[in-house]
């Protein structure tokens, strides 16, 4: 069986995609060379950063008029929109003010007002998305939509997709640590949310699974000896402050499991799917499932 891997940047960190086939060669390119593009034009239409991008334009005409988007963006929203509901607002993909106020990636420990986190806490609600065939509106001036929480697991799952449709049955996708096995078992390592970059603390055997891990020392700052994380709790319009310094979800979807790797940082069920949850004192739980594949490594 031959291989063939491929790296690029998109969603705003690299991206590795591994196929093993017994195809012509030039056929499994050209299937990764569509896949990339397709998942960095995502990248680019789903920045919350731009304001020229379709999010930033949706956020921009908040309350004022709606726009046209393509048709992942809009396949991204409403899905979005439906967990949105489904988990009673712990996740919410309008907490994009929240995201703005708080700017995590570039904040120099500086906290907002109590009086900024009520008004921006009152903005936050995906029930106020209105779509439209092929077009997307806020309700309310200053809301914001915010995709970086599930882009990610949509693009993975989407890449799955495609390279199933195309007859690869053999593959290994890693989007920045959302992971997706296509084929044969394989052991995937969980990050010590306690030790630098790289070092794992045990490996989960999955198969045609998605695993996903989401952890307090991903993107934070620091005020005092407190650390503020990049996952906001929308019912109280602050970054969580949980004992949680990591949570692992294993699941079939990896747009789900982003999903309830937030929802789990706030103490929720997740459900339907499995998880490990790392906590801040260095204890660990995972549900039965999980502790028939999990292996612990020694330091």
């Amino acid at each position: 069986m031959n291989t063939k891997e491929v790296t690029f940047f998109a969603l705003g960190t690299v991206n590795k995609i591994k196929v093993y086939y017994h195809k012509e060669e030039e056929m499994v390119s050209d299937t990764l060379d569509l896949i990339v593009e397709r998942i960095q034009n995502i990248s680019h239409a789903c920045n919350f950063y731009d304001e020229h991008s379709e999010v930033g334009l949706i956020n921009s005409f908040a309350g004022e008029k709606k726009v046209r988007v393509s048709n992942d963006t809009l396949r991204i929203i409403q899905k979005g929109k439906d967990y949105s509901i489904k988990t009673n607002g712990l996740f919410d993909i309008t907490t994009g003010v929240l995201t703005k106020l708080w700017d995590v990636n570039h904040n120099d420990g500086k906290l907002p007002s109590l009086f900024k986190i009520h008004q921006a806490k009152k903005l936050v609600n995906a029930q106020d998305i209105s779509i439209e065939g092929h077009s997307v509106f806020l309700k309310r001036k200053g809301q914001m939509i915010d995709l970086g929480s599930i882009a990610k697991g949509y693009c993975a799952d989407l890449t799955k997709e495609i390279l199933l449709s195309e007859g690869i049955t053999e593959a290994f996708i890693n989007y920045g640590g959302t992971v997706i096995t296509i084929g044969q078992k394989r052991r995937i390592g969980i990050q010590d949310p306690f030790q630098k970059q790289g070092m794992i603390m045990g490996s989960i055997e999955a198969q045609n699974q998605a695993v996903v891990t989401s952890g307090n020392y991903e993107h934070y700052f620091m005020k005092g000896k407190k650390r503020y994380s990049h996952i906001l709790d929308p019912r109280i319009g602050r970054p969580v402050d949980q004992k949680i310094a990591s949570v692992t979800i294993v699941s079939q979807s990896a747009l789900a499991a982003d999903i309830y790797t937030t929802v789990l940082f706030m103490k929720a069920d997740a459900s339907l799917a499995d998880e490990l949850v790392i906590m801040n004192d260095g204890r660990y739980y995972m549900s039965k499932n999980l502790r028939k594949v999990f292996v612990k490594y020694d330091q």
